[in-house]
């Protein structure tokens, strides 16, 4: 499990604990529609969200893109994943959509994000964007 996919569990996991309201988009339709994760399953890569979503049956179609907007400490995060089906037959107990790799913000792509290792003082950062750069170094006062 990768670093920023491990970040994306555990942001999911604390918004379906709870009970936290996200925001659902589907392709081709312009609106967002209230939510709430109801269950993540990291081994599957999947999760369901509960259905409070007028949207079309057109939109609703395997594979079709879905845009997930949540509030964690202030950061607006977004997911972007894509429809499976619904939880059973009965579109109205939920959707089970991808868990994506890794989460987007309205932050730049540009903006660095650094991880400190307090072991030995040891610092490492890597640089997030189109490549992930990493630069080890010691910290010295």
């Amino acid at each position: 499990m990768s670093e920023s996919y491990a970040e994306v569990i555990e942001v999911l996991t604390s918004l379906r604990d709870n009970h936290s309201s996200i925001a659902v988009g589907f392709a081709g339709d312009n609106n967002f529609y209230p939510s709430v994760v109801t269950a993540v399953s990291a081994k599957h890569r999947v999760m369901t969200i509960r259905n409070s979503i007028p949207a079309s049956p057109a939109a609703l179609v395997k594979d079709n893109p879905v845009t997930i907007k949540a509030q964690k400490q202030g950061r607006e995060l977004i997911f972007e994943s894509r429809f499976i089906e619904p939880l059973v037959a009965d579109f109205s107990l939920g959707y089970q959509v991808t868990i994506p790799e890794q989460i987007g913000t309205e932050q730049p792509r540009q903006a660095f994000r650094i991880l400190l290792d307090e072991i030995r003082n040891r610092v490492r950062i890597t640089l997030q964007g189109p490549e992930n750069q990493e630069i080890n170094g010691t910290v010295r006062n």
